[in-house]
């Protein structure tokens, strides 16, 4: 047996006995426990219990011992590193050094166990492939494949990660399972059947967008680390990066916080972190102090002016992060009272939306500082900036207002139409009036051989007249 193994058994307690029956069985040095899975090694300690030509029974606690072995060995292997006694930090030299290594081993076991009974389905996957947000997206991503345990329990985080070879620096201070994902090696079965699952992780997520296409050129490998590096490649590449910078900027230039009912601060605040975010990963990081300054530009709430002075009379003296002045500034936010039709998103009930808007759109989003919805006119980068909701509220706000202007003209049409209609009756009623009265006047008339002449109506006669006389009345 292997010298390095016989002195970690001795120091564990077992017997003479025990070390050469495990000898017997095959395990002389640390690579033959590498070699055994669990079921395997499970199955030879359950062998040694039921054995009647021992003349000894292995207890109880060295029986988990030797499970303490197999994840001891294991966890080397998780790093990528050679089974031995003399890795610096890591020296067994005594009983107690060798008793505490066993000890971790068993915990971080338990920790294993955890990532697998607790399963990727509680963890929310990076969603369909957007380019816009690639920043975003690859943290998901990381956080989705952290969740999931390779062949060798090791998260299959460590098939996409950047570099090939960690540095000493690069694991210093970092968790065991941390530096698992940074050693692991990224050689073997194992890495092949783990890089193979991240390949069919990547492949759904990026199923009908442009970098489906990249992934199409390296499809034969089957290997999500391939995938990864392709796309990498152009999406962190300076065209890519100086666009979602150009992005970021554009979204800083038009960002203000007036009042709940324009934006909401927690968006306000959401938004601005984004952009820092975004400047970072563009090595265009800012300083606390600047983001400060940046954080009292964009808040512009009128009503707290004497809030915003003391806060930044506080920062100059007493120092702080942009998230601690932030959150200082949330204190004195106003919540919008329950009850008014005003909410995160805008109005629920819109009012004056049929109203015509001029002169500037909105700082931010599209509510005017009276709750109702601008529906003016956007510059194009002002228009872009806008949210899916908003653009969807706006577009109803202007389908209501169009079909209110549109129902107010067949309104006015149809009541002009029926006043032409009255019109048109009351100048019939006069003409046939103006007929009338001319028909009887033509009847009254005088001829010209009878000046004298009078209507037959027997009043003559009475009187004596020529009509009378005629008639012998006279």
């Amino acid at each position: 047996m292997d010298l390095e193994l016989t002195s970690l058994l001795t120091w564990l307690d077992f017997s003479e006995d025990e070390i050469a029956l495990l000898t017997d069985e095959g395990f002389e040095a640390f690579d033959d426990f590498l070699s055994t899975t669990k079921e395997e090694f499970k199955s030879m300690i359950d062998g040694f219990y039921k054995r009647n030509d021992l003349g000894f029974v292995i207890p109880m606690k060295r029986r988990k011992l030797l499970y303490d072995i197999l994840e001891w060995c294991g966890d080397f292997d998780r790093r990528g590193m050679e089974v031995g006694l003399n890795w610096p930090g890591e020296e067994i030299e005594t009983e107690d050094s060798a008793s505490y290594a066993m000890a971790v081993a068993r915990e971080r076991a338990m920790v294993r166990k955890r990532l697998k009974d607790k399963g990727a389905d509680e963890v929310q996957g990076p969603g369909t492939f957007d380019p816009s947000n690639y920043v975003k997206w690859e943290k998901a991503l990381q956080n989705k494949l952290s969740s999931i345990a390779g062949i060798k329990s090791v998260p299959l985080s460590y098939v996409i990660r950047i570099k090939d070879e960690a540095s000493p620096d690069d694991i210093l201070e970092k968790s065991f399972i941390d530096r698992t994902v940074l050693q692991s090696s990224l050689t073997g079965a194992p890495f092949e059947a783990d890089s193979r699952e991240v390949h069919q992780i990547l492949v759904a997520s990026t199923a009908g967008t442009d970098a489906e296409q990249f992934l199409k050129s390296v499809a034969k490998y089957g290997c999500g680390r391939r995938d990864m590096k392709i796309i990498r490649d152009f999406y962190e590449g300076t065209g890519s990066t100086n666009r979602r910078l150009l992005e970021a900027k554009q979204t800083l230039k038009h960002l203000h916080y007036k009042n709940e009912r324009t934006l909401n601060y927690a968006a306000f605040v959401a938004k601005l972190t984004g952009i820092f975010q975004v400047l970072a990963d563009g090595d265009q990081e800012k300083g606390e102090a600047e983001k400060v300054d940046i954080y009292f530009d964009k808040f512009q709430c009128e009503s707290l002016k004497n809030e915003i002075i003391a806060c930044k009379f506080d920062f100059q003296r007493n120092g702080g992060t942009f998230a601690a002045t932030a959150n200082v500034m949330a204190d004195h936010i106003q919540p919008i009272p329950q009850g008014q039709p005003f909410s995160r998103g805008g109005p629920r009930n819109v009012s004056g939306v049929g109203t015509t808007h001029t002169g500037s759109a909105p700082s931010s989003g599209v509510y005017c500082d009276d709750g109702t919805i601008f529906t003016g006119k956007y510059e194009r980068d002002e228009y872009q900036l806008l949210s899916k909701d908003e653009m969807d509220a706006l577009k109803d706000a202007r389908s209501k207002h169009t079909k209110k202007a549109e129902g107010g003209k067949r309104k006015i049409k149809a009541t002009k139409k029926k006043q032409n209609i009255k019109l048109k009756k009351i100048a019939a009623k006069l003409k046939e009036s103006d007929r009338k009265l001319s028909a009887v006047q033509a009847s009254q008339a005088p001829t010209p051989d009878d000046d004298d002449a009078t209507p037959a109506t027997g009043t003559g006669a009475a009187m004596g007249g020529r009509a009378g006389r005629r008639n012998g009345t006279a």
